[in-house]
């Protein structure tokens, strides 16, 4: 990829993207088209370089923008090729709608058209909920995600069972997790308190913020642009995600509200899933606050539970039953765990 346009990189274009590429490319263009953003001779054929390179090119072959899903609504589309953001809309209503952080392939019209969508790369991950209500359906909520924000208010907002949902649903799309406590300024004894108790929920750093004084976000800036990651940025409402975003872009690009005082719960501020290129590399999509989130699982709740739980399922191993509850029976690792003060009991409840 040595030759792929810095801009594309920068908003999460890698290998193993464009070797989903190079396949979508063999399987639904046998016409060979020519992606006039991607300046990577692999992905293009040799004859159609020579015929470029000569000024000989047909004006039948087929001319395709690599982009990414920065918004959707319905069908209607906002892409970013790398240097500029266009509109686009979907043609073959038929097609899969994508979703925030999709790599998709656009025609080019008349230059006062939106872009053609003619086809998605396909996704390297998805992360998916259940949809809000009664009905057992999935919804995407946004795709190729490398890490995630999993934002929590020092407030009354505060809720670790919410937190360790959240850390169960990315880490079961390969996505890290990134415990982001934000209000920090409110008590020094109570981020520590919480600091400590968010440590016991997953491995990993847990960054205190605050996203209205902006203290704590040159640190998390820099783990995106160093990483070049697309970061997806999930919370309730009224944790500060979008106060966060405009600190993360260094201008006001979100709208922000208040919470209200008797619970800490905001407003819907965001109300659309939107992607936005970091400055200096990277990508972070937000989301509209979550009411209500219930992991989708496909086949079995096993995997989304012990990528969630690698506590209390390392423990597990060590117990004298292979079917042990850990309740009541003999020889439990687990509960032996809680009783030396290892293992919280509140981990257990949850699990």
């Amino acid at each position: 990829m040595k030759n792929t346009d810095s801009h594309l990189l920068e908003l999460g274009w890698n290998e193993l993207l464009a070797r989903n590429l190079e396949a979508l490319l063999a399987e639904e263009f046998p016409s060979n088209p020519i992606i006039v953003n991607l300046a990577n001779p692999p992905l293009v054929p040799e004859n159609l370089s020579a015929v470029a390179d000569e000024g000989r090119q047909s004006e039948s072959i087929e001319r395709l923008r690599l982009s990414r899903v920065t918004f959707v609504s319905h069908d209607r589309l906002r892409v970013h090729d790398g240097r500029a953001e266009w509109p686009a809309r979907i043609v073959n209503q038929k097609s899969r709608i994508p979703c925030v952080g999709d790599w998709v392939l656009c025609g080019e019209t008349g230059p006062a058209d939106p872009l053609s969508l003619k086809s998605i790369v396909p996704q390297l991950n998805a992360i998916s909920r259940k949809v809000p209500g009664r009905q057992t359906q999935e919804q995407r909520i946004a795709a190729n995600v490398d890490a995630a924000f999993l934002v929590m208010g020092l407030d009354q907002n505060y809720n670790p069972a919410r937190m360790e949902r959240l850390i169960a649903a990315v880490r079961r799309q390969n996505v890290r997790p990134l415990i982001v406590l934000n209000k920090a300024d409110l008590s020094p004894e109570l981020l520590e308190q919480r600091t400590t108790e968010m440590q016991t929920l997953m491995t990993g750093e847990v960054f205190a913020i605050s996203a209205l004084q902006g203290r704590g976000i040159q640190n998390l800036r820099d783990i995106v642009r160093a990483n070049q990651w697309s970061v997806i940025c999930l919370g309730s409402s009224g944790v500060g995600k979008s106060t966060l975003i405009n600190a993360l872009l260094e201008k006001q690009t979100m709208l922000t509200g208040a919470n209200r005082t008797a619970d800490s719960r905001g407003r819907h501020t965001t109300t659309e899933r939107r992607l936005f290129p970091v400055p200096g590399g990277g990508t972070i999509m937000d989301m509209p606050g979550l009411r209500e989130w219930q992991i989708w699982v496909e086949d079995t709740v096993t995997e989304a539970t012990d990528s969630a739980f690698p506590d209390i399922e390392a423990l597990a191993q060590s117990c004298h039953f292979r079917d042990c509850r850990h309740e009541q029976e003999p020889g439990c690792a687990v509960q032996s765990a809680i009783t030396e003060g290892r293992l919280h009991a509140r981990r257990l409840r949850s699990y």
